[in-house]
């Protein structure tokens, strides 16, 4: 209730003498016997009450709200009133684990600038913080789906030679970054999705094939830090097998001495590849 209310509400009486309402209004000027504040005054001695209880209210402490059109010196002194601490340094932040400082320095900033209380100011802070939470533990999982998704699609398509293809790729950036230090910056460099670029599969892929081309076809000794188990990739097997049943090979020749060497081996190699991708026909 605003105070004109009260006032008003304290001095709604009914007349002693009977007396009307407009009776003791007829002497005011019409401007101010009209004014909406002396409706319900019944008469005079009401008048006077409304006026003794206003006098008490206008003595006590009162908080004026700023306008629209208010200072920010105005704006300043109504947030100093209400609660807020003289400094923004003087607000006590409840910090997690890991909050960066100039996190902290931000917000104390944005509270100060804004007016809040310390009691706002601590909820503010909580509930950022729970969201910010929520919203790292949801990315991070987002992102090792990822990564997974791209180690099986790797691992699809390498099989055993999975280790081996993936050392040669790490080998294969370790050669052309200049030094240990930008290959880990390349590869952990983050890209639009969040992911990084180490774990990116057509990366990896590409840095895997120029390595596989630098020791196979340009007789490069192998690259520095890698060492191979020797093992083939699926797509590297189906090329062995084609070779040996190719037209005119022994395979195909039951009286060549090599024959039964050909038929066997092709055979353990198509063997081989069911292993790998689960194919037992």
């Amino acid at each position: 209730m605003s105070e004109l209310e009260v006032a008003e509400q304290a001095a709604v009486e009914t007349p002693s003498d009977g007396a009307s309402v407009q009776d003791w209004k007829s002497s005011l000027p019409e401007e101010i016997a009209t004014h909406r504040s002396l409706q319900n005054i019944s008469d005079v001695g009401a008048l006077a009450k409304s006026y003794v209880n206003a006098q008490k209210l206008i003595g006590a402490d009162k908080i004026v709200l700023p306008g629209k059109h208010a200072t920010p010196e105005e704006r300043s002194e109504f947030y100093s009133k209400i609660g807020r601490p003289n400094n923004l340094d003087d607000y006590q932040i409840d910090v997690v684990d890991n909050t960066p400082e100039d996190v902290v320095n931000f917000f104390r900033s944005a509270a100060f600038d804004s007016g809040l209380t310390q009691e706002q100011a601590d909820s503010f802070f909580k509930n950022y913080n729970d969201f910010a939470t929520s919203q790292l533990e949801t990315n991070t999982k987002a992102l090792e789906t990822l990564r997974e998704n791209a180690i099986q699609e790797l691992k699809s398509q390498w099989g055993d030679a999975y280790d081996d293809r993936q050392q040669l790729a790490t080998a294969t950036i370790n050669e052309f970054a200049g030094s240990k230090e930008n290959a880990n910056a390349m590869a952990t460099m983050r890209m639009a999705d969040g992911t990084m670029l180490g774990d990116n599969p057509n990366f990896v892929r590409l840095m895997s094939d120029i390595g596989k081309f630098m020791t196979d076809k340009i007789s490069e000794d192998d690259l520095s830090g890698m060492k191979s188990s020797g093992a083939s990739t699926p797509n590297e097997i189906e090329a062995e097998i084609a070779k040996l049943i190719a037209p005119n090979t022994p395979y195909w020749d039951a009286k060549h001495p090599e024959h039964e060497h050909y038929v066997n081996q092709a055979l353990a190699l198509r063997e081989q590849i069911a292993e790998l991708t689960g194919d037992a026909s």
